[in-house]
């Protein structure tokens, strides 16, 4: 083989974090919300896998600091999507939580509004116009 020798993942992986402050900044390559990319993969997932363990099937590496470049293990926690709601929620981060009608005018009242499994809100009224149309644009074809 010519050129370099192939560098260590870890190596490569720590030369983009900045340890300076309590959380480890991911400095390379984001995705659009501000996840670090590393090797086609999320640096916080990389690096709970490699320091804390395996995660299983179907749950998230959550950011107890909401910092979404912080790679540090300490940081970061396992949940499923609806935990990470929750917290999100706990925690007033939810723009959407303050909002009293859904896009279509309708209230979120406590009869008018299902939880789905994530967490999220949703117009039960919205649901149910959304399910006819559908019920209805298969029946037409």
């Amino acid at each position: 083989m010519i050129g370099r020798p192939p560098v260590d993942p870890k190596i490569r992986f720590w030369s983009k974090v900045d340890k300076t402050g309590s959380c480890w900044v991911w400095t390379a390559r984001c995705d659009k919300d501000g996840y670090g990319q590393f090797d086609g993969k999320q640096a916080h997932r990389t690096i709970y896998s490699w320091e804390i363990g395996e995660i299983p099937v179907g749950l998230l590496v959550c950011h107890s600091c909401d910092n979404p470049p912080c790679v540090n293990p300490s940081h970061l926690w396992l949940g499923t999507a609806k935990d990470n709601a929750q917290d999100r929620e706990n925690k007033g981060r939810n723009v959407h939580s303050s909002r009293t009608h859904c896009l279509h005018g309708h209230e979120f009242t406590e009869e008018n509004t299902y939880i789905t499994r994530e967490g999220w809100r949703q117009c039960r009224k919205c649901k149910a116009l959304k399910l006819r149309r559908k019920y209805y644009a298969r029946k037409t074809k």
